[in-house]
């Protein structure tokens, strides 16, 4: 999902989304299976299962492992991640400190760090780490490298691909068993020496604890249920019960050789380790913890309290709970437990991360190329809106353009083709005959009736033709320009009645100025009349 994709799922603990995560422990005889619920910085068990190994004629123990792991994770349902816990057996730890506290900075160089201890070439190797602890005043950095094989890794890819699932991690078990132990509060404060050891089917993985920092890890190639059945087992751990027979012996022999082992292995920690402190207490998880006597037979046999891990303790901090259909957790389910509920001491730590280098690259190109589609899809679709609303407007605007030319067409008869080829074109034309029209009916509009009828009105009053002895020829009204125009004759030679007319126009309030140009007067002195032209500016009427 782009979510995960562009942001991550967690954030120093916390997940921002909620995951469902199965956690997967495989064994010779088959896969523990645990199924768990984290959102935010909780983590709630939801269902613990176990599918035994199934061996078909023609099957390896991978094929065969595939398969059950294939038919748990369905029983298990639906999931966001699966996890998977490498032995401990195939990994190499060493203990480092560097003088800074930046991890980014830690993974940069750490691989120029660990080449120098490793028995394969670093090329080969597929390492991460665990921080166990930071002094921020010195700025210092102390971490526990586990360092393996790309071939180990990619048998376990392969693995889960042929099972259909896509792997989300690997951490090794030891790593995941212990930061998940130490969430129970009584074991919280290991402060003196102390021993962890998962008692596996055919495997058993003893570290070395101090000051609540994982320090040393060993794996013995051998387990204590491979050695005889359950019952078996159990009789002959009961120290205060002797076996006489030749079998009861040799199981009792071999099971001292299981703890002498362990006790080497205890010794091989102390030459390892400088400041090495004795171990006071070991705690035991995995298969053949539950072994009734087993930790009074430890403990008298090592010298060393052995305890069972108190796993209904685990629920009583804030962290981890359990649904509540389910008790407590199986010693045998503890390691896919661990690994379905990474904590914040492991929550980085995954093996693909540098398995997968090219695949860290392939998500930044994922990141990348989703990115891209993302904005070709927004930029698409912006242009395609674009182009679709221009293809619209385009229409509307093509459609009300025959409509206005059809329309100025029809209103004002225009028959010229090149006016209507364009509709600026036809806009103008109709405009000019509008224009026409406007002109033609101003005269007979009431407005122009009514100035030249008052105009006549006046001058009918002010001008006495008869007493004058005038005849009018011509009148011209150009109201637009404020001017009238009287053209006339009278019978007097003396221009008397001429200004007798000027005196009677400038009397009128109507008429602004009214003269009669000398060059305008003409006298014919055989017929004793006189020609005139009057221009007289009018006043607008009713202010206008």
């Amino acid at each position: 999902m782009i979510k995960n994709i562009f942001i991550p799922e967690q954030i120093k603990g916390y997940y921002l989304f909620s995951q469902k995560i199965i956690g997967l422990a495989l064994q010779s005889h088959g896969v523990y299976a645990t199924k768990a619920h984290a959102s935010g910085s909780k983590v709630a068990i939801q269902e613990f299962k176990y599918e035994k190994l199934g061996f078909s004629p023609d099957q390896n123990y991978d094929e065969a492992i595939a398969d059950s792991i294939k038919k748990v994770v369905k029983d298990l349902g639906s999931h966001s991640q699966v996890r998977l816990a490498m032995p401990s057996s195939l990994v190499i730890f060493k203990e480092l400190s560097f003088p800074f506290l930046d991890t980014d900075k830690i993974r940069m160089v750490l691989g120029y760090e660990i080449e120098q201890f490793l028995p394969f070439p670093l090329d080969q190797a597929v390492y991460d780490f665990s921080v166990t602890s930071q002094n921020k005043k010195e700025k210092t950095t102390t971490i526990l490298v586990a360092v393996t094989q790309q071939k180990h890794v990619s048998r376990y890819v392969s693995i889960l691909t042929e099972a259909g699932i896509s792997p989300h991690t690997i951490v090794v078990d030891i790593l995941a068993l212990f930061s998940f132990v130490t969430e129970i509060p009584k074991y919280q404060n290991l402060g003196e020496g102390a021993a962890l050891i998962e008692l596996g089917a055919d495997s058993t993985t003893i570290s070395y604890i101090q000051d609540n920092k994982l320090k040393l890890v060993r794996s013995i190639n051998q387990g204590l249920p491979a050695l005889a059945s359950k019952e078996e087992l159990e009789v002959a751990l009961r120290y205060d019960k002797e076996e006489n027979t030749d079998q009861g012996k040799e199981l009792f022999t071999k099971i001292n050789n299981f703890f002498n082992e362990i006790q080497f292995t205890f010794s091989a920690f102390q030459s390892q380790q400088k400041d090495f402190t004795p171990i006071k207490k070991a705690l035991i998880t995995g298969q053949a913890a539950v072994l009734n006597h087993l930790s009074e037979f430890a403990t008298q046999k090592m010298s060393i309290p052995f305890e069972c891990v108190e796993t209904k303790e685990l629920t009583s901090g804030k962290t981890v709970s359990l649904k509540k259909s389910l008790q407590s957790i199986a010693q045998e389910f503890m390691v896919s437990a661990s690994v379905a509920c990474p904590t914040k001491q492991i929550q980085e730590f995954n093996f693909l991360t540098t398995f997968f280098k090219a695949a860290n690259v392939g998500v930044i190109t994922k990141q990348l190329i989703t990115a891209l589609v993302l904005i070709v899809l927004i930029f698409g679709l912006f242009i395609g809106n674009t182009f679709v609303q221009h293809k619209r407007l385009s229409s509307v605007v093509k459609t009300g353009t025959k409509e206005l030319i059809s329309k100025l067409k029809t209103t004002f008869d225009i028959t010229e083709r090149s006016a209507l080829t364009k509709p600026d074109r036809a806009v103008k034309y109709a405009q000019t005959k509008l224009e026409e029209e406007e002109n033609l009916w101003f005269a007979f509009s009431k407005e122009a009736r009514f100035s030249y009828l008052e105009y006549l009105q006046e001058l009918s009053i002010r001008i006495d033709r008869e007493s004058l002895g005038i005849k009018f020829k011509r009148l011209s009204m150009e109201l637009e320009d404020g001017s009238i125009t009287l053209e006339g004759e009278i019978k007097d030679s003396d221009f008397k009645s001429l200004t007798i007319l000027e005196e009677s126009l400038k009397e009128s309030k109507l008429l602004q100025h009214s003269t009669i140009p000398q060059d305008m007067i003409q006298t014919d002195y055989n017929t004793k009349t006189t020609t005139f032209t009057v221009k007289i500016k009018v006043a607008k009427v009713n202010g206008e």
